[in-house]
């Protein structure tokens, strides 16, 4: 992942807006990931042109109300 760049929208930490059209989805909650390798994958400009670095890519179980599991595959870790 080279440059790519993203909107940037701030929700509550334990809210995730999801796109799946994205190229990727990406947290700064290493806590969220159930499965993780630590990578360095370059950087995420947002769209204020706010950089970040990518840290690693995992796995994150995402459970809904109605008991529903939703497993997003290759998250990136950002910081």
């Amino acid at each position: 992942i080279t440059h790519v760049r993203v909107n940037m929208v701030f929700f509550p930490s334990h809210t995730w807006l999801l796109d799946f059209g994205a190229s990727f989805h990406l947290t700064s909650h290493k806590e969220w990931f159930t499965c993780y390798e630590v990578k360095s994958l370059g950087k995420v400009r947002y769209g204020d042109s706010h950089m970040c670095d990518v840290i690693g890519i995992g796995d994150i179980s995402i459970h809904f109300g109605h008991g529903s599991l939703l497993i997003m595959k290759n998250v990136c870790h950002v910081v």
